[in-house]
This record gives structure tokens, C-alpha cells and sequence, in this order.
């Protein structure tokens, strides 16, 4: 009898259908009113209980030991399961969630009201918890039984909305969130008149700390003293007596997060700031106060504003807005002052948490923050300053611009029947202007905003630096980290928020500072990592570059905070957080710099670390050298294969002939060359180890393409491709170097016409505006120049090389010591690099030398900031009667040229300000003069050829964001996830590319050796790194990549053709003949590769498309050019060039199987002459065999 058949498994609801049932549900109660959304809530207690019993449990076995992941573990049953875990606590959430979001967006939906202690829990929990979505499953049954509790007794004691047991079990679930909901409950009884000692011994209790010993409730006149004690005395006149009295109504106001709050802050100006926020009524005296002060400059009364024209009163209300929203900021931000005095190994959360629940940063800025939210809900009287004051908002300028539509592939305009079919574009400009609110309240929540911004940004760049410190490989690594960072708290309209915040140019004078300096201390020690280089002093918390930092910061902004240095920390805090994330530069100069081991390189294995994460963030960007070099267990080894030639004259191959041993020569030779220096703009050949950054990664501005040119494009003067391409040049020469090397590649784009015929005069007028202001010191004339440069073949080649000429000298005028920090001993030859020339140029010792550089390196930073007020002002003049600037006035910067150069008087001038004395200033002059006569027209014309990308000595990271005016360009125009983006590709990199190469050599061994003879693990692993290479940088990129790893390969394993030939291969014997067998095993039984091997490898790449197999690549509109035709010498390699010329196409794609197998002898001709080796030979003694066969025969016949 066969078995009845199980009865089928039902599938579970999905999560997501499950959510939108009761989302629904929820939203059509809402619909309804709050009653309805009420009765929904209600509905599910006792669902919810039974969610709150199964989390008791889990709790009460973790902590017990039974099962300590508990907590952790995916929630049991299923979906449609009546009063299974993860039912009932998915329906839990969803409820809490859902009704979260529904307070917070109309807080008239709360069922209780304010006055009540329900009504306060409610509005509490809406405001404090900002994502709702986010709140840990197991944390929503005990936030449930708190709303159920609040709703259900709404003037209950708070203290006893949770049992004790319940309130102690919150921090088992989630830290965070158990502290805002226990600070909840607590300044709400705290609000309803709760002793101050009941709380705290209840505070004790749950938190499972010892109480403080017992104390008599104190009388209502030691609460008074206690009271004057928190504010410091006001009445004795510590704040400006217009303010009046803490009379009745503020004290009201004086909650137990308000006292604690006003003890963070001593200073005058801040406890008055404090006091109007208190409470309505100080709020509108504190404005009016502002208000007299404007009237008061202005030598007017406050009779006089009504009086005042229209235009007037904008400019007042806009003036008073802006000033009053930075005081907030800058009161949030030294809230924060705690962590921006912690270690920077220690996370945002960690630091803001810090402290018993009414000490709690995090509580105390979101006390702010609910003041402010409920402050803006007031309605004020006709006549009060609230009504009187006119309030701004700042919004970013947009332009709306028709563009002809265009094709992807020929980029013609696209006819329709009714005319020409036009394009709208939104181009986002990093200007502000600053638009009326409707009312102030409108005004109110945009501070309410725009501080949260801040302390999300600063949550972030304070993230970036601890994560650096303390990298977590269960997330994901460093750069997927900052991926999710930058997702939540940086998009790109935060990084341009940087720049609305308080001390902005602090911030990047800080962040280009740290940037210089660590160049400056690499170059120090010829670009070598030292293993004291980042460490952080024990006391300080600061690496002894953060301290010359601050240090210079100090010195540059001498009246930033005359009461304390907190504003210059917060910045340092901020430009450092700056440069390990959006701008990057720690990270892409550790990345360039060599691993310890290089510093003795052949000379014993030193493997010492660097910094506290060691080589662990700068592997996606340059694994060769970080792994590769520094790790590789035996030099011989791996180390070598990444010095095989892969690009430019690989082999002298005459006639096929493949020799390991000149490969091995060369090989030595680039090891040799890599040590003692060499110059690799006079060399065509490269290796593995030239490639620095391999996946072409790094920040939005290494980056490039899209995210550079949205970010400037507002300084375009014209639209489509009919731009005035001078003006352009001069709107944007000033804002930075980065900036124009990324126009230069864009004008043809941005004016099809420039280099025709047509574009004659306004080439002309680029060249004379460049060579006047950039080649002052050039022995030739203008017109010579200009002469040169349009006899040229190709103008757009030509020009672009004139253009590369003029960064090179805007460097040398606007950062000077980037020409002695940039180089290192072995990227030159026959000198030292340009560091230690300068040095023995001045005579002056390494410490004051050294001292010196960095004295030019603030020098630099001061003019990068001058001529950044300068244009600024040209922007503020360029305004309406109404503050008002658009576009087209923006556009006129030309105008009015600003001068950006640092010369020996300002240098005298900047570092007599910052008052280093008379010894450091000579020697900083001393060292500019070497540099300047030092790089000369020969040496800045040898340089610019590291703008050019095609170049062998191109620069591999953006090498001037350091005097790049971030503040004058937007980040936003280029999308909200640029930055996101970009750590989510460096991430994509690593995982995809150096992870996977960093285990390709010890797999040429392997498979050398293993007997297997199968290359296909080799495919897999190109495949996989070209694939995501495709995605991150473009398909030619990918495919050169792939070539030049197949070279190595195919290097390693190829056997010598004389081991191959049946009539040389006896002389062969006894001998190594492939890399193979010199490297893997004892050399015998190794899988050497013939011109079949080669042949099927290449053809298997070429199968997966991980390499094309030719040149021309269907689907694509050919391109042809006219060439001089040229007749072959035979049996020679040369050829006669004829005065004829036909037209030729032009290939499509460089690297492919095609190039392989002419490089590495896979050709056709390649294998016809191989089987010719093996067959010819055997025909030979065929034939031999058979004559002498014939002669037997002939002789055996003649005998008879």
C-alpha cells in the first residue's frame, strides 16, 4: 500500500504583500481621521502582546546563556500563521511605523492632547525617532505597549507607562533607541512635575546603575537658586538687559535637558540665543533685538522701518535670517563640541552618547531641535516682530534651458513634423538666492532642516576618519561602509551643503591643508610609508600633522573664536573627516606611496605597518604595490611577473622567436629601473607595477566625466554647442585647475565650431588671454605661438597640448611646492627627486627645511582663500537692489579678472600676518626663489605632459583638489548619489578586481604545476575583473587591462621556441626553458604553452567576449582617415612612402585577440610555421627512410 503524498506546500506571504495589506489598511483609517486611526491601533493589542511575550523570551534566553545569538536570529513561523513571532511582531511594526509617520507628518492626528502626559509621549516619540522604518523589529512591541499605554491613560505617571523589568530589556534590543525612548519618558515626567529624585532613582534602576544616595525634595527657594545657578546668574546682567528677567513664562520653560543644555554654553552670546529660545515671548524680543542693532548701524531708530522702501526691508529681513540661522548652526555645532574633542578612532554614535540620559549629547541636541519644531507652530500678534521682520530662506539658483534633442550616436538635431524637437535641461548652479518665506514659521522649519543637515554631515565626516581607524570587514570593508555612509548622510546636496555651513572656508582651508601637508611629509621621506607617519599622540588624540593644522588654522583665522579654539577644531574635525572621504586625498596618497619593503628592496623583507588599519583602504586602488610587492613571499616569485613588459615594444620577436630570457632581462631591467629612478615619458614599454590606480578609482574628482562638468557648467557662457569659449575660460580658470582640465577636453562640446575655420578669432583671443597671464616669462612672442599652434594637423591635438603648458604654470603660480612634494626618487633619473634638489639648493637642514615647505604649503592656502574672497565679492556685486543674482550676471565674471598667483610679497605679507617670525619667513622665501628658478619653460613643459591621460607619467589621482574652490561649484548638479557612487565603484573594484588578482599569481603556479593543463580558472578570474571594470570605467579600459594580464600569462607559461623546434629542442635539455619552469616546482613536469596553448587562450577570451577579436566593432558608424600609402620592401620591414594617399579605416578597438596573437606568436602565420616545425621534420625522415629503403633495394638487386 503506497503512502498518501504529503499534502503540498503552501507558499508565505512575501513580506512585501504582507506590508502593503496593512499599510493600506492603516492609510484608509487615516483617511478617516484620527479616531479611526486610533480604533486601527488599538485593534491589534493583543497581537501585539503576544509579540512583546516571544521577545521577553528571547531576551530572558540570551541573557541566561541558553542562546545568546537569540536576539539575532530571523523571526520564527510564518507570515499567515495566526499569532506565530514573525506575524505578529511584522503586524507589531508595521502599526508602530505607520502610525509614527502619521503623527510626525500631521501631529492633529495624536488622539491625546498636548497638555497630557499621552499627548507628550506621543508628540515626543514622532519627533525624536526621525525613520520609523528603521527601528529594530524586536523594539516595536515595547514601543507599542508605550503608545498603547499613553493613548489608553493619557494622564498616567510617565514612570509607569513600562515596568521597570521592561524599561531594563530596551537596552538588550538596541542602544540607541533604549536611550531616547527612556529620555522620553523621563523629560516628559520631569514636564508633568515628577520629583527630580524620583526620576533619577528611576533612572538608576532601569539603567542598572547605583542610585545616588537619597536627598530631601528641596524647597521651591533652593530650586529657584539652582535655577539661577543652571543660567548663570542672568539677572545680574551676564546677558543683554533687553532681554528682560527669567520671569514666570521662562521659567516654565526651563526643562531638565534646558538646564543641562545652558551648562554646555558659557559664552555671553550664546546664553542669549539660549534665552529666545526659551519660549515664544523671548523669541520675538530676541529678533526685535537684532532687529534695533541692523537699524542702530545704519543710523536709524526702530520708528524708522516702516518707513523704509521695500528693497530695504528685504535686504534687513534677509540679513537678520541669515545671521540668525548661522547662530543656531554654530550653537548645534559646539553642542557637539564633546566629540569633536574625542579620539578620531572613536564613531559619531559612540562619543554623542556618552554621559548619563540628561548629559546625553544626542538628548540635548534633539531638546533644540523639538524647541525649534514647537517655536514655529506659534502664532504671534500683528505688531510683533515675528510679523513686523521680513524672513528669507536661501534657494539654489536653477536654470531651465531648451537644447536641441540629439542622437547617442551622431548628434544631430532630431526633426519631427512640427519643427525642431527641443530638449529641457535643468542646470544646477552652486549660487544661492535668498527667497521670502511665507510666514515665519516656513522660515523656522528650514533651520529645523538645515540643522539636522549639519549634524548629519558632520556625522558622516567624523565617520569617515573613525572608520579609517577601525575598519569592520563584517560590513563590507571601508569603502562599501562609507558607500551606506554617504547614502544616508552625504548625498551631493550635502557635500554643497559644506559650503552653507558656518566657517565653510575653514573647513576646506583644513581639508587642503591635511591634504598638502601629508603630500609634503611623503615627499619627506621619498614617498616611503614610515610606521609613526599617522600615528596619534596618546594625550592629544591628533596625528602631529592634524596638530600643524591646527596649528596654521589658528594663524590664518586668528578671529575665527577669540574665546576658544572650538571653531577651528570643529572645522579641523570636519576637513580631516573631508579628506578621507568626499575629497579622498588621505587615501589616494596613501595609495600612491610605497609599501614599507620598497624602502630595502632585495635587501631582506620588511614588512612593518602603516598606520592603524595598515594597507588595508589603499589595496582597492594600488593592490600591486600594497600586496603584490609587500607580501610576496618570495621576490623571485610573484614580485617579478608584475614588472613583465605589457605595453609599447614588448619583445624584439624577428621572425616569431620567443626567448624567456629576454623577457627575464626585462624584467630585470624595469626592477632596476623601478629602484634606482627612471623617466617614463621618455619610455613606451610599461608593466603591472606603472599601473597605480588600477581601476581608474579614487573621489568625484579623480572620478571625473560627468561629476566634473554639471558641477562648474553654470559658468558657461552660451548654450548648446555655440558657447563663447574665452569667456567661459576666464568664468572658471580661478575656480581651480581641476576645473580646467576637465573644460579643456570639453570645448569642442561646447562650441563645435571653435576649431574650424570659423573658430579662428576666438582661438586667438584664448591664446593672447593664456599667454599674457600664464607665459610671462616666454622667450617667444604671442604671435609666434599662436603661428605654431595653427599649423598643426590636428588642432584640437595641438591646443590641447598648449593647454596642458598652461596648468603646468597656473601650478607653478598657484602651488609651488606641489613640484617638490609630487615627486619621489624613482620617477626620475640622474637627480634626486625634487624635494631633496630644492633642499640642497637652500642649504638649509631637513627640519627647517622641512618646516619652510610647510610655512609655503599655508602660504598657498592663504592666497587659494584671498582670491576666493575676491571672486566672491565680484558674485555679491553682481547682485540686484533685492540681493537677487542670476545667471546671466554670474556669467560676467570675465569682466572683472581676479588675480590668483602667489608671489615672494605675499608670501612676506600672508606669513608676517600669520606671525611665524622673521627666520621662518626667509627660509620659506628661500626655498619659493629655488623653486621658481628651479622650474623652468624646459621643466613645466616636461610636466604637463602628466595632464595628458594617454601619457606613461599621466597623473593617476586629481592631483589639485588642493587649491580647488569647492565652495564655488555644485556637487548636487551631477545627482545625489555621486559621492555614494563613488566608494560603491572603489568598493565594486576591490571585490571584483584586486581581491581577485591578489590570488592570480599563486594560481599561475598551481596550474603550471598541478598536471591539470587547464587555463579556465585564469578565464573565470579576467572575466569577473573585466566585467566590473566594463560597468565602473568603459569596455577600452577593460579590454587594455585584460590584454596586459593575458601578457603576463601568457609570458609565464610560453615555452622558448627552441625547446619547441625538433631540430634545436636536443640542445635544450637540462635546462629552464618558460617562466613556468623557472618558477613553479623544481622546473620538471610544467605546463609549458606552444603556439596551440597561446592560441586557445586567446580564442577562449575572445568566446566569453572578455577581449574582442578584432579591431572593428559591429554596430558602430566606421571612421575613416586619409593616410599616405606606403609600399613594403621585400623581406624587410620597411616601407617607401608614396605621394598618394587612400582613406583608411579606424580601428574601433585597440587591445584585441587579434594584437595578442601577433605580440605573443598565436598568429596564422604563428601556427602554420609551428606545424611546419613538427611536420616538416617528420616528413624529412619519411622521406630519408624511404630513399633508403629504395637504395636497399637498389643494391639487393645489383648483388643478384
Amino acid at each position: 500500500m503506497s503512502e498518501p503524498e504529503p499534502p503540498p506546500i503552501r507558499p508565505d506571504l512575501t513580506p512585501e504583500v504582507f506590508k502593503a495589506q496593512h499599510v493600506q489598511a492603516i492609510a484608509t483609517a487615516k483617511a478617516n481621521g484620527f479616531e479611526a486611526l486610533k480604533q486601527k491601533f488599538m485593534d491589534i493589542w493583543a497581537q501585539a502582546q503576544i509579540a512583546l511575550g516571544k521577545i521577553k523570551d528571547k531576551i530572558t534566553r540570551k541573557k541566561t546563556g541558553q542562546d545568546p545569538e537569540a536576539l539575532n536570529k530571523t523571526l520564527e513561523g510564518r507570515l499567515d500563521d495566526a499569532n506565530s513571532e514573525k506575524q505578529t511582531v511584522s503586524l507589531t511594526k508595521i502599526h508602530v511605523t505607520e502610525a509614527l509617520k502619521a503623527y510626525k507628518q500631521d501631529p492633529a492626528l495624536i488622539p491625546v492632547a498636548e497638555s497630557q502626559t499621552g499627548g507628550l509621549i506621543l508628540r515626543k516619540l514622532a519627533s525624536t525617532i526621525e525613520n520609523p522604518d528603521s527601528l529594530p523589529d524586536s523594539m516595536t512591541p515595547y514601543i507599542y505597549k508605550l503608545m498603547h499605554e499613553a493613548i489608553d491613560k493619557p494622564t498616567a505617571n510617565p514612570l509607569t507607562l513600562l515596568t521597570e523589568e521592561e524599561a531594563k530589556q530596551l537596552k538588550e534590543i538596541n542602544t540607541e533607541t533604549s536611550g531616547q525612548i527612556l529620555g522620553i519618558i523621563a523629560s516628559t515626567a520631569q514636564k508633568k512635575g515628577i520629583p527630580e529624585t524620583e526620576i533619577v532613582e528611576w533612572l538608576g534602576r532601569v539603567v542598572e546603575a547605583p542610585p545616588p544616595p537619597p536627598q530631601q525634595e528641596k524647597t521651591q527657594q533652593e530650586q529657584l537658586q539652582d535655577r539661577d545657578l543652571s543660567v548663570r546668574a542672568v539677572r545680574k546682567g551676564d546677558v543683554d538687559p533687553r532681554m528682560g528677567d527669567l520671569d514666570p513664562i521662562t521659567e516654565s520653560g526651563l526643562t531638565h535637558e534646558w538646564r543641562y543644555i545652558w551648562t554646555r554654553f558659557p559664552e555671553k552670546k550664546d546664553t542669549e540665543l539660549l534665552m529666545g529660545l526659551s519660549t515664544p515671548e523671548k523669541l520675538d524680543r530676541y529678533l526685535g533685538i537684532m532687529l534695533e542693532d541692523e537699524l542702530k548701524g545704519m543710523n536709524l531708530r526702530s520708528e524708522d522701518y516702516d518707513r523704509l522702501p521695500e528693497p530695504m526691508k528685504d535686504q534687513l529681513g534677509a540679513h537678520i535670517s541669515e545671521q540668525f540661522s548661522e547662530r543656531v548652526k554654530i550653537l548645534m555645532g559646539k553642542l557637539f563640541r564633546k566629540v569633536d574633542e574625542s579620539s578620531p578612532d572613536e564613531f559619531w554614535e559612540e562619543v554623542s552618547r556618552q554621559g548619563s540620559i540628561w548629559e546625553n549629547t544626542d538628548i540635548l541636541s534633539q531638546a533644540i531641535l523639538t524647541q525649534i519644531e514647537n517655536l514655529r507652530h506659534i502664532k504671534y500678534s500683528a505688531n510683533s516682530n515675528m510679523n513686523k521682520l521680513r524672513f528669507f530662506i536661501p534657494a539654489p539658483l536653477e536654470e531651465d534651458v531648451l537644447l536641441p534633442a540629439k542622437t547617442k550616436w551622431e548628434g544631430k538635431d532630431v526633426k519631427t513634423s512640427v519643427g525642431d524637437e527641443k530638449l529641457v535641461r535643468r542646470f544646477r548652479t552652486p549660487f544661492y538666492n535668498d527667497v521670502r518665506a511665507e510666514n515665519f514659521s516656513k522660515f523656522f522649519y528650514s533651520i529645523y532642516n538645515s540643522s539636522k543637515d549639519e549634524i548629519g554631515v558632520r556625522k558622516f565626516l567624523h565617520n569617515a576618519t573613525a572608520l579609517f581607524y577601525q575598519p569592520e570587514p563584517e560590513k563590507g570593508g571601508y569603502y562599501r561602509q562609507l558607500e551606506t555612509y554617504a547614502r544616508h548622510f552625504m548625498p551631493g546636496s550635502s557635500v554643497d551643503l559644506i559650503a552653507q555651513l558656518p566657517d565653510a572656508d575653514v573647513v576646506y582651508s583644513a581639508s587642503q591643508l591635511e591634504d598638502k601637508l601629508l603630500e609634503a611629509d611623503f615627499a619627506k621621506f621619498n614617498w616611503v610609508f614610515q610606521p609613526t607617519l599617522s600615528t596619534l599622540d596618546p594625550e592629544l588624540k591628533m596625528t602631529e600633522r592634524n596638530q600643524a593644522t591646527l596649528d596654521y588654522l589658528r594663524k590664518i583665522y586668528p578671529d575665527l573664536d577669540p574665546e576658544s579654539d572650538w571653531r577651528h577644531r570643529r572645522a579641523l574635525i570636519m576637513g580631516v573627516g573631508d579628506s578621507h572621504s568626499v575629497g579622498l586625498k588621505t587615501i589616494e596618497h596613501g595609495a600612491r606611496a610605497d609599501a614599507v619593503a620598497m624602502s630595502e628592496f632585495g635587501h631582506g623583507r620588511d614588512v612593518a605597518s602603516y598606520d592603524k588599519s595598515d594597507h588595508k583602504p589603499y589595496m582597492a586602488l594600488n593592490p600591486f604595490n600594497h600586496y603584490g610587492i609587500r607580501y610576496s613571499t618570495d621576490r623571485s616569485t610573484f614580485g617579478n611577473l608584475l614588472f613583465l613588459p605589457v605595453k609599447g615594444k614588448l619583445l624584439d620577436q624577428k621572425f616569431g622567436i620567443w626567448d624567456h630570457n629576454k623577457a627575464m632581462d626585462l624584467m630585470k631591467k624595469n626592477m632596476n629601473a623601478y629602484i634606482v629612478g627612471r623617466d617614463k615619458s621618455l619610455e613606451d614599454s610599461m608593466s603591472l607595477m606603472d599601473y597605480t590606480n588600477l581601476g581608474k578609482t579614487g573621489s568625484i574628482y579623480t572620478r571625473g566625466g560627468w561629476r566634473k562638468y554639471h558641477a562648474y557648467e553654470a559658468y558657461m557662457d552660451g548654450k548648446g554647442d555655440s558657447h563663447n569659449i574665452v569667456n567661459s575660460w576666464k568664468n572658471i580658470e580661478n575656480i581651480g585647475i581641476e576645473v580646467l582640465r576637465d573644460f579643456v577636453d570639453r570645448i569642442g562640446m561646447y562650441n563645435s565650431k571653435f576649431y574650424t575655420d570659423e573658430g579662428q578669432p576666438q582661438r586667438r583671443q584664448l591664446v593672447e588671454h593664456i599667454f599674457g597671464r600664464y607665459f610671462k616669462d616666454s622667450k617667444h612672442s604671442v604671435d609666434e605661438v599662436f603661428n605654431e599652434l595653427e599649423q598643426g594637423d590636428d588642432l584640437t591635438h595641438s591646443y590641447n597640448e598648449f593647454y596642458y603648458k598652461t596648468m603646468a604654470r597656473a601650478m607653478k603660480q598657484r602651488i609651488p611646492t606641489k613640484f617638490i612634494r609630487y615627486e619621489r626618487n624613482r620617477d626620475v633619473k640622474d637627480r634626486s627627486r625634487g624635494y631633496e634638489e630644492i633642499r640642497k639648493k637652500t642649504g638649509l637642514e631637513l627640519d627647517p627645511y622641512h618646516q619652510a615647505v610647510r610655512d609655503l604649503v599655508a602660504a598657498e592656502v592663504y592666497e587659494r582663500q584671498a582670491a576666493t574672497k575676491l571672486i566672491k565679492k565680484e558674485l555679491k556685486d553682481k547682485r540686484d537692489q533685492y540681493g537677487h543674482l542670476s545667471l546671466t550676471s554670474a556669467r560676467r565674471l570675465h569682466e572683472n579678472p581676479v588675480e590668483y598667483e602667489l608671489t615672494p610679497e605675499k608670501i612676506q605679507k600672508y606669513l608676517t600676518n600669520m606671525n611665524v617670525g622673521d627666520e621662518r619667513i626667509k627660509n620659506a622665501l628661500d626655498v619659493y626663489t629655488q623653486i621658481d628658478k628651479w622650474v623652468d619653460s624646459e621643466h613645466l613643459d616636461k610636466w604637463a605632459n602628466k595632464f595628458d591621460e594617454e601619457s606613461n607619467d599621466a597623473f593617476q589621482f586629481a592631483p589639485a583638489v588642493e587649491e580647488l574652490e569647492r565652495t564655488l561649484i555644485s556637487q548636487a548638479a551631477a545627482g545625489e548619489q555621486a559621492p555614494a557612487r563613488a566608494f560603491m565603484d572603489i568598493a565594486n573594484i576591490q571585490e571584483k578586481v584586486t581581491d581577485v588578482f591578489a590570488d592570480y599569481w599563486e594560481k599561475l603556479n598551481e596550474i603550471a604545476a598541478n598536471g591539470k593543463q587547464d587555463f579556465m580558472p585564469l578565464v573565470h578570474d579576467l572575466h569577473v575583473a573585466k566585467s566590473q571594470l566594463e560597468i565602473d570605467i568603459d569596455p577600452h579600459y577593460a579590454e587594455e587591462f585584460v590584454h596586459h594580464m593575458a601578457a603576463v600569462t601568457m609570458s609565464y607559461f610560453k615555452k622558448d621556441t627552441v625547446a619547441r623546434s625538433w631540430l634545436t629542442r636536443p640542445f635544450t635539455f637540462n635546462r629552464k626553458n618558460s617562466m613556468a619552469a623557472e618558477f613553479a616546482g623544481t622546473g620538471r613536469g610544467v605546463w609549458e604553452w606552444g603556439v596551440k596553448d597561446c592560441d586557445q587562450f586567446i580564442y577562449s577570451l575572445e568566446a566569453l567576449n572578455i577581449i574582442p577579436k578584432d579591431p572593428f566593432e559591429a554596430g558602430v558608424p566606421p571612421k575613416y582617415k586619409m593616410e599616405q600609402i606606403k609600399v613594403p620592401i621585400p623581406l624587410t620591414r620597411k616601407q617607401i612612402p608614396t605621394p598618394f594617399k587612400h582613406k583608411v579605416r579606424q580601428p574601433d578597438r585597440e587591445w584585441t585577440g587579434k594584437k595578442l596573437r601577433n605580440e605573443f606568436g598565436a598568429s596564422q602565420k604563428h601556427i602554420i610555421v609551428e606545424m611546419l616545425q613538427y611536420y616538416v621534420p617528420i616528413a624529412l625522415v619519411y622521406i630519408m627512410w624511404q630513399y633508403s629503403l629504395k637504395a636497399m633495394e637498389d643494391a639487393s638487386s645489383d648483388e643478384d
